[in-house]
């Protein structure tokens, strides 16, 4: 009994711990926010326009069947390409 009373304790103890929801905190005017809103109004044109953006963070373009490293950091941009060098998605990972 005693030892279910102080599992109890334990596990009250762990949800006061608990962290507040990230997603709750972000607003659009957030200049951390990813993708950065001028890169996201990207998508449909041509990857030349990249070159007219300044862009101070990590910036990642990917082709179709282009290999590339798995590991995340949540502050890269990923341009994604179409096979016309189109963009089609960009997205932070």
């Amino acid at each position: 009994m005693r030892v279910a009373l102080f599992l109890c304790a334990g596990l009250l103890a762990l949800t006061a711990c608990k962290s507040e929801d990230s997603s709750a905190s972000e607003d659009a005017g957030d200049p951390g926010m990813c993708p950065p809103p001028a890169i996201a109004a990207l998508v449909g044109r041509d990857v030349a326009a990249l070159d007219a953006i300044y862009f101070e963070g990590a910036l990642r373009v990917i082709r179709p069947s282009e290999a590339v490293t798995m590991d995340y950091n949540a502050q890269r941009v990923n341009v994604l390409l179409d096979d016309q060098d189109v963009i089609t998605e960009v997205k932070c990972y």
